[in-house]
C-alpha cells in the first residue's frame, strides 16, 4: 500500500517506489528519475540522484556536460533529448592510464520493481581516438544494500557517432537496490561513452503448480542429452563475475548473479551444436484439460541459435520455437500439451559457433493438469533431418534463384513463394506477438498481431533471415489492415509506414514489422499480407530517361537516398530553382529529427569512360551550415572528393560546376551534406549530368582538383593538404581543417634560390567588357618567405601587376584582391619569388571571380556558431591587419537601451592573444560616443565582441580608427610607404608608376575641396540626421548568415 500524511505542508510517503504518493509527485524526485513520467534528460543540475562512484583519484569518472560549441573532436555532436549542443548528457571524462579504468555512475536507493520493470535508455559509445574499445566500454548491475551484485545490461560494443536505444529489463526484484552504470576503458578521449533520457517503464507492482526454480535441486528434470554437448545446472558466479559477455548475469528467480539456472553454451570445441534435457513422463491429457508449461528463457549473443520444445512419444515433434538472440533479458513464455499418449517434454537448443551469449532456462511451472506417469514413454523416433541446402549459406535469401525450384529463396519472406511466410519469426519478448493465419477456404495468408505470454509491455516483432545483398532499386511492398481505435495502434518498419501501399529501401539487412496495441480487443487487427520484394536481384538497373539530370519535380531520376547514412535529404515545395514554386532537395540543419553528421544521395552506377561535367544549383544558408561535398565512390568501397563548399554563401541559388574525369571503372556519385551545428540549410536543385568538360568556375577551392591551374615545369607548386605532407599551412582557407586542399609553392632557400621565381597560371579566361574582381587567399609562412606578385598576362601584351607583398605577416590567412579589365583573352598567374629564408611557403586558396569590381578595403563581420536562440551567445566585429602602433585612436558610437542585459568588450587581437581596451554594461542612456586609444607592439586587428543578452539590442555607428594618430590629434607612427602600396587587399591596376603619381595629386585636390564642403556642411548634416537616416543607403557590409533584420532606433543629435 502507498499514502501519504500531511504535515507542514510536506508529504511524507515512501520514496522511490515508481509510484507518486505525493499530489506534486515529490516522493519520486531525484530517484533516478523526475515525475509522473520517471524520466531523466540531466537536464536539470541535479542529475536525478545519479552521481559518480568512481574510485577516489581514479582520473576516469563520469561527469554532466554538453557537447560543446563548435562541436568537438569526441562524444556526442548533441544530447539526445533536445537534439542541440545546448542540451546535457552524462558522460566519461578522458582517460590515458597504465591499466585500464573504470567509471560508476550510482542512482539512489530504489525499493522494489515489478515484474515487467525495466529502464529504456539512449547510449553513446565511438572510439574517436581509434585506439580500440575495450571489451566491456559499457554495463549495467543492480545492487542490493547487502553488497550483492547481478549484471542486467551490456551492450554490444560498436563504435558509431550516433545515440542508439538500449533497453535494461529490471524484473522483478522485491527489495531495495541500486543500479549502477560502469564504463571501462584504458585510453579514450571525453565523452565518447555517454548515456541520455533515461525512463523507466512499468516498475510499479501491479495488485497447486509444480514449479522449479533449481535453486536447490533439478526437480526431476533430467539432462541427459542425445548429443554429447550438455546442459548444466549453475549461477553467474560460477560461470564469471568480471567478463560481462559470459552468462546470463542474474537468474530469474532472485534476480541475482546467486541464484541458479539451466544453461548451454558453446565449448571450446565445438563438435555438435546442440543440446537437450527432458521432463519425466507424464499422463496423457485432452483439450478441456490441457497441460499448461509456465518457463523463462535468456537467449542473448551470437552463440544463441534458438531454442525449441518438443514433444516426445511415439515419436517426437515440435510444438513451439523461438529463433535467434531475443536480447540481455529473461523472456516469459506459454505452451500448452495436448497427447492423447504418455509423453515427455523434449527442451533443445542450438549453438551457433559465435564470440559469445548462450541459453538458459529457469522457473519452470507445470500446470496441476500436468501429472506424472507411472508407465514409461515407448522408444521416441526422432523427425527425418532437413535435407541438406542446395546452396552455400552465403546464398541463401540473397534475392537470387541459385536451386533448381527456388529453395533458397522460399522462405525468405516474399509472399510470391508457397513457403514465403514461413520466412517470417516471431521475436517478440512481450504481452503481444505476431500469428501466421492461413485460411484455407480463401487461400488467403497474412500475419497478424495476437496476445503473447510475455510480460514487457514492448512491441511485437517479427522479422526475417538475413537478406542480400540487393540492388540499387530494391524495393518492399505490402498491404496492411489496421481496425479498431487507431489512436491506441502503433506500427513501425525499419524505416517507415504511410498509409496504404509501401515501398522502402532494402539494404542487406532483416527487415522487422512493429506493431504495438495498447488493448487488444475484438474489434482491434493489425496485419500485414501481400509481402513482395522487388526488383531486389543485385543484378537489376533501373533504367531513367533522363539520366541523372533531374529537377525533383515528380521522383529523384537516376538518384535515390543513401540507408546507411544518419538522415535522409527531403524533398520541399516552394524554395526549388526552376520555378520558384517547385521542388528541390533540402536538408534543414536545425530540425530536432536529424542525428548523426551526414546525410547522401547516390546516383545510379554509371559505366561511361568519358568526361562529363556535373551541373547543379545549390544553397548554403545560415551560421551553422556544414558543408556541401560532391564525391565519387567505386565498388571497392573507396571514395574521391571532387568538389566542395563550405559555411554560408547566403539565401540565394548558386551555381555548382563539378568536373567529372575519365574512368576506366563504373562508379557513383554522392551529393553529401555534413552538418557542422543546429542552424543551417543546405538544397540542391536542377542536376545536369552533361558529357565533356565544365566551363570555367568562377570560384576554386582545390577541394578534389586543380580547376585547370598549371605549374611552369618546376614542380614547386603542390596540390596538397598539411595532414599529408605537415609542410604548409595547418589548415587551408575553404574547410578549416587539417584536411581541406591548397596550392602551395616551397620558397626556401633550397628549393627556390633567392631572386628564382616559380608560377602558377590559370587557365584561358575571356574578356569581358565590364571590370571584374579577382579575389584569393594566401599564407605566407617563415622568415623571409620571398614575394608573391599576381598578374594578369593578356594573350597579347605585357603582364599587369595587380598585386605584391614580401612581408613577414606570420602564418595566417589573408585576403587578396585586384581589379581586372581586359577585353581579350587573358590568364591569371601567381608568382612566388625567393626570398632567401628557409623552410619558407606561400600558400594560395579560395580563388574567385566577381562580375563587379573590388570593394574598399574594409571590416568583415564574423558571427560564431551558435544556435538559432542566440540569448547569451556573442558576434564580433573585426577590423583589417594593422601595423604595430604607438597610438591609434579607435572612435565608435553604441546604443543600448536602459537596464539592457546585453555587453559590448572591445579586444585587440594579436598571435591569438586578447588584450581588453573597454567594457559596457548597463548603459544610461541609449546613444554614447567613446575614443580609444590603441597600443601595440605587434600587429593586431581591433575586435568588438557584442554578448547578446535574453532581450536585448546592442547597435555600432559611425565607428573608425586614425592609424598613427592618437586621440588628441598628436601623430606618434610614421606611416610606412610599402605598407599603403600593398595591403593584404592592395590593388594596383595600372602597373604604371607614373599614372599613379598624377592620380595621387588630383586625389589630394580633391580631398581638399571635400574637407572644405564637409566642414561647413556637417552642423547641418547634425542637425537633419534624423530625417535623413531613413533614406541613407547603407553599403559595406553583407550578412549571408540570415535575412537582414531592420531595427529603427532612437538618434541623438551631436554635442
Amino acid at each position: 500500500m502507498h499514502f501519504f500524511t500531511l504535515e507542514s505542508s510536506k508529504c511524507t510517503a515512501p520514496r522511490c517506489d515508481f509510484v507518486c504518493d505525493c499530489t506534486d509527485c515529490s516522493d519520486e524526485q531525484d530517484c533516478g528519475y523526475r515525475g509522473r513520467d520517471f524520466v531523466c534528460d540531466f537536464e536539470d543540475a541535479g542529475a536525478c540522484g545519479w552521481t559518480d562512484k568512481s574510485a577516489v583519484g581514479n582520473e576516469y569518472m563520469w561527469e554532466r556536460r554538453q557537447s560543446g560549441n563548435p562541436l568537438p573532436n569526441s562524444g556526442p555532436t548533441s544530447d539526445y533529448t533536445i537534439g542541440t549542443s545546448a542540451g546535457w548528457f552524462m558522460a566519461v571524462s578522458a582517460v590515458n592510464a597504465q591499466a585500464p579504468r573504470t567509471a560508476v555512475l550510482t542512482s539512489t536507493t530504489m525499493q522494489q520493481s515489478s515484474l515487467s520493470c525495466r529502464l529504456q535508455l539512449r547510449y553513446f559509445m565511438w572510439d574517436s581516438s581509434l585506439t580500440v574499445l575495450e571489451d566491456t566500454p559499457l554495463w549495467a548491475e543492480v545492487w542490493t544494500p547487502e553488497g550483492q551484485k547481478a549484471l542486467v545490461w551490456s551492450p554490444e560494443r560498436s563504435s558509431v557517432r550516433a545515440w542508439k536505444e538500449g533497453i535494461i529489463f529490471l524484473g522483478r526484484i522485491p527489495g531495495p537496490f541500486q543500479i549502477q552504470i560502469h564504463s571501462r576503458r584504458q585510453y579514450g578521449r571525453s565523452g565518447d561513452i555517454a548515456i541520455d533520457q533515461l525512463e523507466f517503464k512499468d516498475c510499479a507492482l501491479p495488485g497447486g503448480y509444480m514449479s522449479c526454480n533449481f535453486e536447490k535441486d533439478l526437480c526431476s528434470w533430467d539432462l541427459r542429452s542425445f548429443s554429447g554437448l550438455k546442459w548444466i545446472r549453475t549461477r553467474q558466479m560460477n560461470i564469471s563475475m568480471s567478463e560481462p559477455l559470459r552468462g546470463p548475469g542474474r537468474d530469474h528467480s532472485t534476480n541475482s548473479a546467486e541464484g541458479h539456472f539451466l544453461y548451454v553454451t558453446k565449448p571450446d570445441e565445438l563438435k555438435q551444436d546442440w543440446a537437450s534435457f527432458q521432463s519425466p513422463p507424464l499422463e496423457p491429457t485432452n483439450s478441456s484439460h490441457p497441460c499448461r508449461m509456465v518457463m523463462y528463457t535468456h537467449q542473448f549473443g551470437g552463440v544463441s541459435g534458438g531454442l525449441s520444445v518438443l514433444v516426445a512419444e511415439k515419436q517426437i515433434y515440435p510444438v513451439w520455437e523461438r529463433g535467434g538472440s531475443l536480447g540481455d533479458l529473461w523472456v516469459k513464455a506459454e505452451i500448452e500439451f495436448v497427447v492423447k499418449s504418455p509423453f515427455q517434454i523434449l527442451f533443445v537448443a542450438a549453438i551457433r559457433d559465435q564470440a559469445y551469449g548462450g541459453i538458459a532456462v529457469d522457473d519452470i511451472t507445470l500446470s496441476p493438469e500436468c501429472r506424472l506417469a507411472n508407465e514409461s514413454v515407448p522408444p521416441e523416433r526422432f523427425p527425418k533431418p532437413p535435407k541438406k541446402p542446395c546452396a552455400e549459406t552465403s546464398k541463401i535469401c540473397d534475392f537470387t534463384r541459385d536451386c533448381a525450384q527456388g529453395e533458397d529463396e522460399a522462405q525468405c519472406g516474399d509472399f510470391s513463394y508457397e513457403q514465403g511466410i514461413k520466412g517470417w519469426t516471431d521475436t517478440s519478448i512481450g504481452s503481444q506477438g505476431w500469428k501466421i493465419m492461413e485460411n484455407t477456404s480463401s487461400s488467403e495468408v497474412f500475419l497478424y498481431v495476437a496476445e503473447a505470454a510475455g510480460q514487457q509491455l514492448t512491441e511485437a516483432q517479427t522479422r526475417t533471415p538475413l537478406l542480400g545483398p540487393s540492388g540499387l532499386a530494391c524495393a518492399l511492398q505490402f498491404s496492411y489492415s489496421l481496425t479498431g481505435n487507431n489512436t491506441h495502434i502503433e506500427t513501425h518498419l525499419v524505416f517507415s509506414l504511410s498509409p496504404g501501399e509501401v515501398s522502402v529501401m532494402v539494404v542487406g539487412q532483416c527487415l522487422e514489422f512493429r506493431a504495438y496495441a495498447q488493448t487488444l480487443t475484438s474489434d482491434t487487427r493489425i496485419a500485414v499480407k501481400d509481402v513482395r520484394y522487388v526488383n531486389c536481384n543485385p543484378q537489376y538497373i533501373p533504367s531513367s530517361t533522363d539520366g541523372l539530370s533531374c529537377n525533383f519535380e515528380t521522383d529523384l531520376c537516376g538518384w535515390y537516398q543513401d540507408q546507411m547514412d544518419n538522415y535522409d535529404w527531403s524533398v520541399q515545395n516552394g524554395i526549388d530553382h526552376t520555378i520558384g514554386v517547385g521542388r528541390s532537395l533540402v536538408v534543414d540543419m536545425w530540425s530536432d529529427k536529424l542525428r548523426g553528421l551526414s546525410c547522401r544521395l547516390l546516383s545510379l552506377r554509371q559505366n561511361s569512360m568519358d568526361e562529363h561535367c556535373l551541373l547543379f544549383f545549390y544553397k548554403l544558408y545560415g551560421p551553422q551550415t556544414g558543408a556541401l561535398n560532391v564525391k565519387m565512390i567505386f565498388k571497392d568501397g573507396s571514395e574521391q572528393l571532387l568538389w566542395t563548399r563550405f559555411g554560408s554563401h547566403g539565401n540565394f541559388w548558386q551555381k555548382g560546376l563539378c568536373p567529372v574525369p575519365q574512368q576506366i571503372i563504373s562508379y557513383q556519385l554522392v551529393f553529401e551534406a555534413v552538418r557542422s551545428g543546429f542552424d543551417g540549410q543546405v538544397a540542391i536543385d536542377d542536376v545536369a549530368f552533361v558529357k565533356g568538360p565544365c566551363s570555367l568556375p568562377t570560384m576554386c577551392s582545390f577541394e578534389g582538383q586543380r580547376c585547370g591551374y598549371t605549374n611552369n615545369r618546376d614542380g614547386l607548386w603542390v596540390h596538397q593538404t598539411w595532414d599529408e605532407t605537415r609542410i604548409g599551412p595547418k589548415t587551408d582557407h575553404s574547410l578549416e581543417t587539417e584536411m581541406g586542399y591548397y596550392m602551395l609553392a616551397h620558397s626556401g632557400l633550397n628549393a627556390l634560390p633567392q631572386g628564382s621565381v616559380t608560377t602558377l597560371t590559370s587557365p584561358i579566361r575571356h574578356g569581358v567588357t565590364h571590370t571584374e574582381c579577382v579575389h584569393f587567399w594566401y599564407n605566407m609562412g617563415g622568415h623571409n618567405p620571398g614575394t608573391l606578385s599576381v598578374y594578369v598576362k593578356p594573350a597579347d601584351g605585357d603582364r599587369i601587376l595587380l598585386f605584391s607583398n614580401s612581408l613577414n605577416q606570420g602564418e595566417v590567412w589573408r585576403l587578396g584582391m585586384g581589379n581586372v579589365s581586359c577585353h581579350g583573352d587573358w590568364q591569371l598567374q601567381f608568382e612566388v619569388q625567393g626570398g632567401g629564408g628557409e623552410d619558407t611557403f606561400v600558400a594560395i586558396d579560395d580563388i574567385s571571380f566577381s562580375t563587379h569590381s573590388c570593394p574598399t578595403t574594409g571590416h568583415f563581420l564574423f558571427l560564431p556558431h551558435t544556435p538559432r536562440d542566440t540569448a547569451t551567445h556573442n558576434a564580433w566585429l573585426l577590423s583589417p591587419h594593422l601595423p604595430p602602433t604607438k597610438g591609434t585612436c579607435l572612435y565608435f558610437w553604441v546604443h543600448q537601451p536602459v537596464a539592457d542585459d546585453s555587453k559590448l568588450v572591445v579586444w585587440t587581437l594579436s598571435s591569438g592573444a586578447k588584450t581588453e581596451l573597454f567594457s559596457l554594461t548597463g548603459a544610461e542612456e541609449t546613444w554614447m560616443h567613446f575614443r580609444l586609444n590603441v597600443t601595440s607592439e605587434t600587429e593586431y586587428q581591433i575586435v568588438f565582441e557584442g554578448l547578446k543578452g535574453a532581450k536585448s539590442v546592442l547597435a555600432l555607428d559611425d565607428f573608425g580608427y586614425t592609424v598613427g594618430v592618437n586621440c588628441v590629434g598628436e601623430q606618434i607612427d610614421q606611416i610606412s610607404k610599402c605598407l599603403a602600396l600593398f595591403s593584404s587587399s592592395s590593388t594596383n591596376n595600372t602597373g604604371v608608376i607614373a599614372a599613379s603619381v598624377v592620380v595621387a595629386i588630383l586625389l589630394m585636390v580633391t580631398l581638399a575641396v571635400l574637407l572644405f564642403l564637409y566642414l561647413r556642411m556637417r552642423e547641418h548634416t547634425n542637425s537633419q540626421r534624423q530625417d535623413s537616416s531613413s533614406h541613407e543607403t547603407h553599403t559595406g557590409f553583407m550578412n549571408d548568415l540570415y535575412e537582414p533584420d531592420r531595427v529603427v532606433l532612437p538618434s541623438v543629435y551631436s554635442p
